[in-house]
Protein backbone atom coordinates (compact mmCIF):
# COMPACT_ATOMS: atom_id res chain seq x y z
CA UNK A 1 0.00 0.00 0.00
CA UNK A 2 2.92 2.39 1.25
CA UNK A 3 4.53 1.52 -1.91
CA UNK A 4 1.56 1.95 -4.69
CA UNK A 5 0.84 6.02 -2.67
CA UNK A 6 -1.51 4.74 -0.57
CA UNK A 7 -0.04 6.34 2.44
CA UNK A 8 -3.01 6.83 4.39
CA UNK A 9 -4.27 3.18 4.07
CA UNK A 10 -0.88 2.01 4.95
CA UNK A 11 -1.20 4.48 8.02
CA UNK A 12 -4.20 3.03 8.74
CA UNK A 13 -4.02 -0.47 8.56
CA UNK A 14 -1.03 -0.75 10.52
CA UNK A 15 -2.67 1.14 13.21
CA UNK A 16 -5.40 -1.49 13.64
CA UNK A 17 -2.74 -4.13 13.93
CA UNK A 18 -0.84 -2.28 16.74
CA UNK A 19 -4.16 -1.70 18.24
CA UNK A 20 -5.20 -5.52 17.88
CA UNK A 21 -1.13 -6.46 19.08
CA UNK A 22 -0.37 -3.57 21.12
CA UNK A 23 2.64 -5.76 22.34
CA UNK A 24 4.16 -6.65 18.97
CA UNK A 25 7.16 -4.21 18.59
CA UNK A 26 7.33 -5.40 14.93
CA UNK A 27 3.83 -3.82 13.61
CA UNK A 28 4.71 -0.59 15.56
CA UNK A 29 8.02 -0.40 14.14
CA UNK A 30 8.07 -1.09 10.76
CA UNK A 31 5.25 1.99 10.79
CA UNK A 32 6.79 4.28 12.29
CA UNK A 33 10.24 3.52 9.83
CA UNK A 34 7.84 4.07 6.90
CA UNK A 35 7.67 6.98 8.18
CA UNK A 36 10.61 8.01 9.37
CA UNK A 37 12.57 7.04 6.03
CA UNK A 38 10.07 9.50 4.51
CA UNK A 39 10.90 12.44 6.28
CA UNK A 40 14.63 12.15 7.30
CA UNK A 41 15.62 9.64 4.41
CA UNK A 42 19.03 8.79 3.69
CA UNK A 43 20.53 5.91 5.95
CA UNK A 44 19.35 7.32 9.13
CA UNK A 45 15.70 7.60 8.09
CA UNK A 46 14.66 4.05 8.88
CA UNK A 47 15.81 4.52 12.38
CA UNK A 48 13.94 7.51 12.69
CA UNK A 49 11.43 5.92 14.46
CA UNK A 50 9.26 9.06 16.09
CA UNK A 51 8.17 12.65 15.06
CA UNK A 52 10.74 15.41 14.39
CA UNK A 53 10.81 18.26 16.70
CA UNK A 54 7.78 20.66 15.83
CA UNK A 55 6.58 17.61 13.87
CA UNK A 56 5.00 16.17 16.99
CA UNK A 57 0.95 16.79 15.53
CA UNK A 58 1.57 15.91 11.87
CA UNK A 59 2.75 11.91 13.51
CA UNK A 60 0.05 9.78 12.65
CA UNK A 61 0.53 7.39 15.15
CA UNK A 62 -1.15 6.89 19.09
CA UNK A 63 2.94 6.20 19.84
CA UNK A 64 6.40 6.54 18.77
CA UNK A 65 9.83 4.24 19.85
CA UNK A 66 11.23 6.56 22.52
CA UNK A 67 7.91 6.84 24.52
CA UNK A 68 7.12 3.40 24.51
CA UNK A 69 10.35 2.43 25.51
CA UNK A 70 10.19 4.92 28.24
CA UNK A 71 6.93 3.41 29.51
CA UNK A 72 9.12 -0.39 30.10
CA UNK A 73 11.24 -1.27 33.05
CA UNK A 74 14.56 -2.69 32.79
CA UNK A 75 14.96 -5.39 30.21
CA UNK A 76 11.22 -5.98 29.18
CA UNK A 77 11.82 -4.67 25.56
CA UNK A 78 13.10 -8.11 24.80
CA UNK A 79 10.67 -10.75 25.68
CA UNK A 80 11.55 -13.49 26.90
CA UNK A 81 11.55 -16.92 24.50
CA UNK A 82 14.10 -19.70 26.63
CA UNK A 83 12.93 -21.56 29.59
CA UNK A 84 14.37 -20.27 32.71
CA UNK A 85 15.33 -17.30 31.24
Amino acid sequence: MWRAGRRDLAVSHFNAAISLQPDNWTYKRQAWSLVGNERVGGERGRFTQGPLPGEEAAWPFDSDFMTDVAKLGPGEYYPLTLEGS
